[in-house]
Order: structure tokens, then C-alpha cells, then sequence
């Protein structure tokens, strides 16, 4: 439906770009029940925690809760500024 391929292109000219790794962090199979808990508000990690989908998305919790914050919440000594 979408292709294939695409993420794994961002993340290539990414990681050129910038030099450092910046990988693709999971593939999201789509499923009726991935809709379908979306539409409801229900995640599909609860409503099927057993799913690829669901299984996916742990994935990607594991990766990121191992990783440090990186810049996030640091003060990076730059002062805004109104002019351009």
C-alpha cells in the first residue's frame, strides 16, 4: 500500500548527513486491529499484546527506554532571537 523501502532511505541520507547512526527503529505491520484500537483509543499492546503490530511497538519502548536523553532537556546556551 505505501511501498517499501522509504524509512530505511530517510535513515541512510540521515545518518550521512549527520554522521552518526540514525537507524530505522521498527517496521509496523498493519493490521485491522491496529486500526481499530487506534480508532477506539485503545492500544493494540493491550487490546493484543501477542500481535506483530504490538510486538513492534515493545520493540521500539525497549530500544528507546535503554537509550540516554540525549540533548532532550539540556540547556544548549542559545538565546532566541526575533530577528531573521
Amino acid at each position: 500500500m505505501f511501498g517499501s523501502g522509504g524509512g530505511d532511505r530517510v535513515a541512510e541520507t540521515l545518518s550521512q548527513r549527520f554522521g552518526y547512526d540514525v537507524p530505522v527503529l521498527a517496521r509496523i505491520p498493519l493490521e485491522t486491529a491496529l486500526r481499530e484500537g487506534g480508532d477506539a483509543g485503545t492500544p493494540i499492546v493491550n487490546a493484543d499484546p501477542a500481535s506483530p503490530a504490538a510486538r513492534s511497538f515493545e520493540g521500539i519502548a525497549t530500544t528507546l527506554s535503554g537509550r540516554g536523553r540525549g540533548l532532550a532537556g539540556m540547556q544548549l546556551g542559545l538565546t532566541p532571537s526575533n530577528r531573521f
